[in-house]
């Protein structure tokens, strides 16, 4: 010990030699939690996009026919998008999801009344991560991406303008985007670029006869426009219709059958007037070209694609709904969603039937009162009413709480000078809570509902504000702009302190890697919850939770260690990330069925057996060096003898532990994977808190009876009764 040199490092300097700082430093931070927390207050607004480098070219969307054909279990709720969850976790938090597309929970955190505008302003974590915008294909939203970023579509949008035509020249391209109407006529760089041509006359001199713009597809992987020549000349509004709309034939079909078609290259080239497609006027977009040309591709088209239903022999599934004269299927879950899915619109057919929504096969659709109407449960307080409104401007699907209340009178709003409940009729005549208010007896309540509130906040780049978390006041840092991270944290590495030279580095969140945190991790976003038998509730459990791949190698690619006790944890959620290695995707115990996303979003309880449930042995798995048991969900699985593992424990490794740990099994990396004895403390037990849990305690102390105090180190008082040995006690 008295070799080893420690280093006393000063905020916002860290490391093992104070090598790190963190540019975002303000100077009444107390500690590195506090640097964190506050710089993820700042909303994120990204420059460009992340990557994620996983796949083979042109198999994004090969396998997610398998999503709508997903079956889930009674005791598991079905989100929107076909993923299963625990039905434990539905409507349990308003503020944390489990379904991918948010749609296990009443959508309550949207910016401005729509589910397309999400504001991250908090760490990297399950609250803001890996989440989808549930309404991507509503026709009143339609976008290019299930980013909930608005900035996102920007981007995307930017980058799709800037994909030239090999065919052509920089100079010709910038005056298409400008004839066109891609870029508006009035913007300067269409003023400076066609000032000494016209942009008619640098298209005449260098643009082919015909040319894709822009040069990829737009849509569904195979739709793309045309612009002639001729076109490009001929017409001078703002914003110019492309010539023709290309697609593959083999991957849609239900167009009009009479009019005229081009064939060249297996691409079959159409007028836009002989689609069954309404472009948006100028004065509708405001002269936005996505917007008038490419969202009415996904809005009028989405049905007629046939790369998302190519899987009719699903259509016996119990979970899939047939649409009426069409071979096409479509999972249930999108019956009612205001999305017409089926040519001749019978999936938003949904009426009540002798004033029930028990429709399809469904029990989970939304029943309107103001119409008589069956919705989705997607659309449930998703910023548009879809019920219609009521006499009060109220609508059923938006104004939840504000519905209960207005039928629901609380005792402290009878007579107190507004009117809280809506009309009811009583003996002819309509009556609120402050009808004959004059027989109201409570006329000395004074300043019931008054407060004051004397707020400050001590700091000159700050403001006062409500947090989310706690409904509290707070003060919030100014927004500043560090996304040269993405996600991560900005971070400086100091070279040579007397030079004062640096290099700029990136901490990057799970979910990320990279220099500048660019490229998304392979993953599993994990949500457990534990439940125990009353027999060990003042138990204390290490878990280990492990991806183990379902190979014979029974590879662990991540792991993380939890300590779970009854009477802290018993509402916990503990979430967790957990990353791959290498591919390909399989797990064992909770099985991820689809091996082909990027993220898994899981939510599942589990049940901790009781202290007498035994070890239910089995027979059906050749254990070499181990023995069979069984999981409680009946599946089996070689429990390895000391130093082997592998599927059948047919493969020797050798564990690094100390002698009173538990060597579990080996990581990817060749590291062994111990739990560690929970040291005790004076008279309790020593628990440290987890790290998935947000506290300002290093551990708690789980107290014996007689004993308190943080650390169990106070001795309860007593109260000692004796009693002389001839008294006689009843």
């Amino acid at each position: 010990m008295a070799t080893q040199l420690f280093y006393n490092c000063t905020l916002p300097r860290f490391g093992p030699l104070c090598q790190y700082s963190l540019d975002n430093y303000i100077s009444h931070n107390s500690s590195l939690y506090e640097i964190i927390y506050n710089f993820y207050q700042h909303e994120y607004n990204p420059i460009n996009l992340t990557c994620y480098t996983h796949l083979e070219y042109g198999i994004d969307e090969e396998f997610c026919g398998q999503l709508y054909f997903s079956d889930c279990e009674e005791n598991e709720y079905q989100c929107a998008n076909g993923q299963c969850i625990s039905k434990i976790f539905l409507h349990d938090n308003r503020n944390t999801f489990e379904c991918l597309d948010r749609t296990d929970e009443i959508l309550k955190d949207m910016k401005g009344n729509s589910p397309l505008s999400f504001k991250f302003r908090s760490e990297s974590t399950f609250a803001t991560e890996d989440i989808t915008c549930p309404q991507r294909h509503n026709p009143n939203h339609m976008k290019l991406t299930s980013s909930c970023l608005l900035t996102r579509v920007q981007i995307l949008e930017e980058l799709l303008f800037n994909d030239k035509p090999i065919e052509i020249c920089d100079d010709c391209w910038i005056a298409v985007k400008c004839q066109s109407g891609i870029y508006d006529r009035f913007d300067p760089r269409c003023f400076i670029h066609c000032s000494k041509r016209t942009c008619k006359e640098i298209i005449d001199q260098s643009y082919p006869d015909i040319l894709p713009v822009p040069a990829g597809t737009i849509v569904f992987g195979h739709i793309f426009f045309i612009y002639t020549k001729e076109d490009m000349i001929k017409f001078n509004a703002r914003s110019i219709s492309p010539s023709y709309v290309c697609y593959n034939d083999q991957l849609c079909d239900e167009f009009y059958p009479n009019k005229s078609l081009i064939s060249f290259n297996n691409v079959t080239y159409r007028r836009p007037a002989d689609f069954p497609l309404k472009l948006k006027s100028f004065a509708l977009t405001r002269g936005n070209w996505f917007n008038m040309y490419v969202l009415p591709l996904y809005q009028e088209l989405s049905h007629s694609n046939k790369i998302h239903y190519n899987e009719s022999a699903n259509c016996n599934n119990l979970t899939m709904y047939k649409c009426i004269n069409s071979s096409m299927c479509i999972s249930k879950h999108r019956l009612c969603d205001n999305v017409t899915d089926c040519k001749y619109n019978d999936d938003e057919e949904c009426t009540q039937i002798n004033g029930s929504c028990l429709l399809h096969g469904l029990d989970n659709l939304f029943k309107c009162t103001t119409t008589n109407i069956c919705i989705s449960p997607a659309l449930v307080k998703d910023g548009w009413c879809q019920c219609g409104s009521d006499q009060y401007a109220f609508c059923d699907d938006e104004d939840l709480n504000n519905l209960y209340i207005r039928k629901h009178v609380s005792f402290t709003t009878i007579c107190d000078g507004f009117t809280e409940l809506i009309p009811v009729t009583i003996n002819g005549r309509y009556k609120t809570d402050e009808t004959e208010c004059e027989y109201w007896q409570c006329t000395d309540e004074i300043d019931c509902y008054s407060s004051s509130l004397s707020f400050n906040c001590p700091y000159q780049h700050y403001h006062i504000c409500v947090s989310p978390q706690t409904n509290q006041f707070m003060c919030l840092p100014l927004e500043k702009h560090h996304q040269r991270c993405h996600r991560g944290l900005p971070l400086r590495i100091w070279l040579n302190i007397d030079q004062n030279l640096t290099i700029a580095a990136c901490l990057c969140p799970p979910s990320f890697y990279g220099n500048m945190c660019q490229y998304q991790n392979q993953r599993v976003s994990l949500t457990l919850r534990f439940q125990t038998f009353s027999d060990s509730r003042r138990t204390l459990f290490a878990l280990i939770i492990l991806l183990i791949d379902d190979s014979n190698e029974r590879i662990i690619h991540s792991y993380q260690q939890l300590t779970y006790i009854y009477i802290r944890d018993c509402q916990t959620k503990f979430n967790i990330y957990l990353l791959y290695s290498t591919r390909p995707k399989k797990s064992f115990l909770i099985p991820l069925k689809y091996p082909f996303l990027p993220v898994h979003r899981v939510g599942v309880q589990l049940n901790i057996p009781r202290t007498n449930d035994g070890k239910e042995n089995c027979v059906d798995q050749p254990c070499i060096h181990g023995q069979c048991i069984r999981y409680l969900n009946d599946k089996s699985f070689c429990q390895c003898y000391h130093e082997w593992t592998g599927k059948y424990c047919t493969i020797p490794h050798r564990c690094t532990r100390s002698s009173d740990s538990l060597c579990i099994a080996i990581s990817s990396n060749n590291r062994s994977i111990c739990i560690c004895p929970l040291h005790k403390w004076d008279n309790g037990k020593c628990i440290p808190i987890d790290e998935n849990i947000v506290s300002d305690k290093p551990f708690i102390c789980i107290r014996p009876k007689g004993f308190s105090g943080e650390r169990c180190e106070i001795v309860d008082n007593k109260i000692i009764l004796s009693f002389h040995k001839d008294i006689i006690l009843p």
